[in-house]
């Protein structure tokens, strides 16, 4: 699918804009924004963690991911969307985790969790151990520039056999990731015995984070 096939005339050269495109197209067409959306996403391809607002309904929120990490948060009456537990310590501890090929539909009340055929599923929900105050941004704009930043003072943090050790044990669930992704009976659904959850790692992070503010 290219550009000039869709016969669309695209304002940026970013790869949402497509999203956003056939979407829009979809609507016009009389699909229903929940069949817009799978209609979009059985056309893309690639790595994407997406949340899509509609103007006529501010209230609800679709999202999909295949690849990037995306976690649902449920609130007292309000409900979240963000990378993972982390990113969501401020307003909730309550997770959902999406796995590849799921899409969502949030609203204020709840969500509803499709795979990528469109069969409604069921994702457990995790009470996370993250605390706010890992997930403070400081005085940085964003978590992005905030771990940029403070690379030096981490790796100082820790002598160089630390290091060492830390990394033999980081390339287990790395290496894990990669073997489950290529794997067709464990690429969209937990099982398997290399399966790392989004859970896992987030746990295991937030240990590590916890061991650094302690030093």
């Amino acid at each position: 699918m290219t550009r000039q096939s869709m016969g669309a005339e695209f304002q940026t050269d970013t790869d949402t804009e497509v999203v956003a495109y056939l979407l829009a197209r979809h609507c016009r067409d009389g699909m229903r924004r929940q069949e817009a959306m799978r209609a979009m996403l059985k056309r893309v391809r690639g790595a994407y963690a997406l949340a899509v607002l509609f103007e006529d309904d501010p209230s609800t929120i679709m999202a999909a991911r295949n690849g990037p990490p995306l976690a649902i948060g449920h609130g007292d009456g309000e409900m979240f969307l963000g990378s993972d537990a982390i990113a969501l310590a401020p307003f909730t501890n309550e997770i959902t985790y999406l796995i590849d090929g799921d899409w969502a539909v949030v609203g204020n009340s709840g969500a509803h969790i499709f795979d990528f055929d469109g069969h409604p599923v069921e994702r457990p929900r995790h009470t996370s151990r993250a605390a706010a105050d890992l997930a403070n941004k400081g005085n940085h704009r964003h978590f992005m520039e905030k771990e940029i930043y403070e690379q030096p003072e981490d790796f100082a943090a820790y002598p160089l056999n630390a290091v060492a050790i830390s990394s033999m044990l980081w390339w287990r669930p790395i290496r894990s990731c990669f073997t489950s992704s290529r794997r067709s009976d464990t690429s969209h659904s937990p099982g398997g015995d290399n399966y790392v959850s989004d859970i896992d790692i987030e746990n295991a992070i937030t240990q590590r984070r916890v061991q650094m503010s302690l030093r």
